[in-house]
Order: C-alpha cells, then structure tokens, then sequence
C-alpha cells in the first residue's frame, strides 16, 4: 500500500508542476498577444474565445436535500446583454446538465440581484437561512436560492409519458364533473 500511495502522490506532484508550466506559458503567450497589434490574426488566442463562465460546486448537504451552488457566472462586458448569461443560467439550472438538485444556491452582487431575481431566485431571508452553514458568506453580496421545480419525493424528473397520462386522466375528471353538473 505505502508504495502505491507515494506513487500517487508522485503523479499528483507532476500533474500540478505540468499544470504550473502550462499555466505560465500561456499566460506569457497572452501577454505577448496584448503587446501585438489589435487587428492583426497574430494577436487572437484563446483568451479571447472566452464569452462567459459558470461554476458549479455540489455541496455536503443535510440528508435528503441535495445542494449546488453556483460560485462563479461571468460574461464578458463587450458580450452582456445578448443572452451569454441567461443560456449559462439555463444550463446552470438543467438537471440534465447538474444532475439532480433541490436547491441551487449562489451569491449575487447587489447590482446582479435582478438578474438572479429574472432567473426564478429569491432572497427570502426565511427560505435562505437553512442553507447559510452549507456556505461561507461573500461580503456585499445576497445569498438567493432557486428551488427545482424538479425536486420532490423520488427526484426524478416525469417522463413525457407520464404527464400526458395525467393530462388525460384530467380530462376524464372534467368531462364527468360538468356531465354531472348539467344532470
């Protein structure tokens, strides 16, 4: 065991020494690229491919509550207002994309509030205090919380068929109540 373990931790030490070197040679090309002229092909990498970002943390939560937090969402300023932040927030909220969640918790800017509002968050002091242990708090900034429409008992997300079983079960239900009404 000891010496798989130092193997490990070996190949740990290298990925982040080949990480720290990667690291560093992009960022010295990036600086190379802002001293070039701004038009020309040369002075385009990937930094600049970069629109917008999201992260997402799953967090230790109490038992039967599953928790994530969105930690970062950024769009570049040249880039907002054309729907970069709202298709991430979409993808942020897809439990396709998550996986299943109860509760999706983040901390907004003061300015990004209506923003967070627009997208189904609340600010309610009620609702937020039950995930404030789950989270460290960031200054200036309120925690929100958006509750999955797709959370309940089993977690599961109803299948198509399901629904139009019950849209038709519905429909049974109101043709019998307005016969009955009419009688």
């Amino acid at each position: 065991f000891s010496g798989s373990e130092s193997s490990g931790e070996e190949e740990s030490e290298a990925g982040e020494d080949e990480f720290a070197t990667g690291r560093e040679a992009f960022l010295t090309e990036a600086r190379h690229r802002k001293c070039l002229e701004p038009h020309s092909v040369d002075s385009i990498g990937p930094e600049h491919c970069v629109v917008g970002s999201a992260t997402i943390l799953r967090l230790t939560s109490k038992p039967g509550c599953s928790t994530v937090q969105l930690s970062l969402l950024a769009v570049r300023r040249s880039c907002r207002r054309m729907g970069v932040g709202k298709y991430l927030m979409q993808c942020c909220k897809d439990p396709d994309i998550v996986g299943h969640y109860d509760v999706l918790l983040a901390f907004a800017d003061h300015k990004a509030e209506g923003f967070f509002s627009r997208h189904g968050f609340t600010d309610d002091p009620i609702l937020t205090a039950r995930y404030r242990d789950l989270v460290e708090d960031w200054e200036n900034s309120t925690l929100m919380a958006y509750i999955s429409p797709f959370s309940g008992p089993s977690g599961t997300v109803p299948s198509l068929r399901a629904l139009s079983h019950f849209e038709e079960h519905f429909k049974t239900w109101r043709e019998s109540a307005i016969t009955s009404y009419w009688e």
